[in-house]
């Protein structure tokens, strides 16, 4: 790597992390790398963003049906503060919240294809990363509730998750998965910019009634 006293960021092609982000003064600069990275390094373990996906997804997934579960057992007791419980974590999220999510995630995307290096690596960690992940915490939380429901005798719970509108959470995961490469050419970043401010666009504002 070539000198840099002047503390200036200049961008190192290193196979273990994204080439489109900057080093300074020869170690990675804790804005400017991704969350799953900063992990990964601090484990001393190469991580990946899909390992950190599905890692999430079962925690948060594990912990909502706990409490899914629980607010069951308590109602079933006849306690009505179950009821409560399971009303709550019913109303924290469902399928139509996915699509103006997709919409602030998409947006984020696009931003990552025409800022510089320092703004586009402030708008991933702080917003694509966090919008990614407030995604998978939301899904995870359904699928908990719902599983919980079935392992209690509500067998057609499962219904609830054949919802056409989560298949937003499939497009950000994907996007999320292969958003390194899409900065690799100029080619590349002009497909992922036009393609973004599309989805972003029809996140917003197109009622997806065929």
């Amino acid at each position: 790597m070539d000198e840099n006293p002047a503390g200036d960021c200049r961008v190192a092609l290193q196979p273990d992390r994204p080439s489109w982000l900057p080093v300074v003064d020869g170690r990675h600069s804790e804005l400017e790398v991704s969350l799953p990275v900063r992990y990964a390094r601090r484990n001393g373990i190469r991580g990946t963003i899909m390992a950190r996906t599905v890692g999430t997804f079962i925690l948060i997934a594990v912990l909502a049906a706990l409490l899914m579960a629980l607010s069951i057992a308590v109602t079933r007791h006849g306690d009505p503060f179950g009821a409560l419980g399971m009303r709550r974590l019913d109303s924290l999220a469902g399928a139509a919240t996915f699509i103006p999510l997709a919409a602030l995630y998409f947006l984020g995307v696009a931003l990552l294809m025409i800022l510089p290096l320092r703004a586009a690596s402030f708008v991933l960690v702080n917003g694509v990363e966090t919008v990614h992940l407030a995604a998978i915490l939301l899904f995870a939380t359904i699928v908990g509730c719902v599983v919980a429901r079935m392992a209690f005798g509500q067998v057609d719970a499962y219904r609830a998750l054949l919802d056409w509108q989560f298949v937003f959470v499939l497009a950000v995961v994907a996007c999320h998965a292969i958003l390194n490469e899409l900065r690799r050419n100029i080619l590349l970043r002009t497909f992922a910019l036009v393609a973004s401010v599309a989805a972003a666009l029809a996140c917003l504002f197109w009622t997806f009634r065929f």
